[in-house]
């Protein structure tokens, strides 16, 4: 059963009370929200404990490049798949 499309009413009435739902909401939080900011709000002493961002030793190989085991297949044809394990016959794949 498809759904009949929103008239311009129902849209409006939709909005509206979406407006009000989040005038409330805003109001609910109100004394959390002033209690975070006198508290002195973001503290980032909680940030010393995340590691390093990491960086690739090698420029990340591309889909539609060349794949870098040899095989002459684009990468996502490669050992880019999908697919568990790589698709290519290459010696560097083969135990």
């Amino acid at each position: 059963m498809a759904k009949e499309p929103l008239t311009k009413e129902k849209g409006e009435e939709l909005l509206q009370s979406m407006f009000a739902g989040a005038a409330r909401a805003y109001r609910y939080f109100e004394a959390d929200r002033k209690s975070f900011a006198e508290s002195g709000g973001y503290d980032a002493s909680f940030e010393e404990g995340y590691p390093e961002q990491y960086v690739r030793p090698e420029r990340k190989v591309g889909r539609n490049e060349p794949c870098p085991c040899g095989s002459g297949k684009k990468f996502k044809k490669c050992c880019g798949s999908a697919t568990i394990g790589p698709l290519c016959k290459s010696p560097q794949h083969i135990d």
